[in-house]
């Protein structure tokens, strides 16, 4: 058997474990633990299309098993909110060694950026709304970017900034000017900084916890504070979800699904989100405990199932696992699917 043969076998074995430990016994179970991880841009086309087979390794294998490692370490957890218990999480996600330091010094003057698309160096297009939402956001703001067409713009680049050396070798100039168009800076850039607010952050949820609060807020607040921060160098969404759904099940609560617009929405439409996915999981795992097996019925999908059968839809994109994904493609099939009559078809 070659390595590569070996190194799969292993992964698989390790797949097959993780599942177990997590009481995965069934495709619906399995589906249902992959839509914790998985945005339903992504996954929902596929159960209406009735494309589901490995699914939940949309991401790769190896970031299922994280997933699922994670998904029991904090199931496990028993303590309070901690710096350590989130910097665990980070470690699992990014599957570093115990000696490896997971907070670290961001290497770029103005920090990590955010360009919210699938292709490297677009800048996103936002709304003023959203824009606001961002600036307001203490971990966050919104860098404008132009293409400059006189010099003017030019006199007007922030040459230090680290969106600068991203984006000035495709034409895209940071700039003081107001635009639509642009990225998001996250602010914290020393350890140090992020250590303190991550402190901040579980000591303030700890704090509300103990009085009177609304469980979606205060998941809804330290998942997008925690995402906000941008505290380690990746998985920072995927461990700031994981910390909001361990703060539901402190509480008995059913998990949430991902929120892929979270930074740009205002908090309350967030908690709102978050209410309205965990209400849907509760519904989903009450359908599978009840012997439901078809999982365009489990996920509340079962008339845009019956729509793409009958009306002939092109299939969505396939979920090619590891691969980056065009969000506009899946988010076009989802528009089309729910659209009234045949032109629906014709464009998408």
């Amino acid at each position: 058997m070659s390595t590569t043969e070996l190194n799969t076998s292993d992964l698989n074995a390790r797949i097959a474990d993780a599942e177990a430990r997590n009481g995965i016994r069934t495709p619906a179970e399995r589906l249902l633990a992959a839509s914790l991880l998985i945005e339903p841009t992504f996954l929902y086309p596929g159960i209406i299309a009735g494309q589901t087979e490995g699914i939940e390794l949309a991401f790769g294998k190896e970031e299922w098993v994280r997933h699922l490692t994670a998904q029991g370490f904090a199931a496990q957890y028993k303590g309070a909110l901690t710096p350590d218990f989130i910097t665990e999480l980070y470690r699992i996600y990014l599957g570093r060694s115990d000696s490896d330091t997971i907070i670290e010094d961001t290497r770029f003057e103005k920090g990590w950026l955010g360009t919210g698309t699938n292709k490297a160096f677009v800048p996103m297009t936002c709304t003023q709304e959203q824009i606001d939402v961002l600036n307001r956001n203490p971990y966050t703001e919104w860098l404008n970017l132009t293409m400059p067409n006189d010099i003017d713009d030019v006199r007007q680049l922030d040459t230090s900034s680290f969106a600068y050396q991203l984006f000035h070798h495709r034409g895209w100039l940071v700039t003081s000017k107001p635009s639509m168009e642009g990225c998001i800076n996250y602010i914290h850039k020393t350890r140090d900084e992020k250590m303190q607010e991550l402190t901040t952050i579980c000591s303030q949820y700890e704090y509300r916890r103990k009085r009177t609060h609304d469980p979606d807020e205060l998941s809804a607040s330290v998942q997008r504070a925690l995402t906000s921060l941008h505290a380690g160098p990746d998985c920072n969404g995927r461990v700031g979800r994981m910390v909001g759904n361990w703060s539901l099940k402190r509480e008995g609560l059913a998990p949430s699904i991902p929120n892929p617009n979270d930074l740009l929405m205002p908090l309350e439409r967030h908690i709102r989100y978050i209410r309205g996915g965990r209400m849907q999981q509760t519904e989903s795992r009450e359908k599978i405990a009840s012997g439901i097996t078809d999982e365009s019925d489990i996920f509340g999908l079962a008339a845009e199932r019956s729509r793409f059968i009958e009306a002939g839809f092109p299939s969505p994109p396939p979920l090619e696992p590891g691969k980056i994904h065009n969000s506009a493609l899946f988010e076009l099939f989802l528009r089309a699917i729910r659209s009234a009559g045949s032109m629906a078809i014709h464009s998408y």
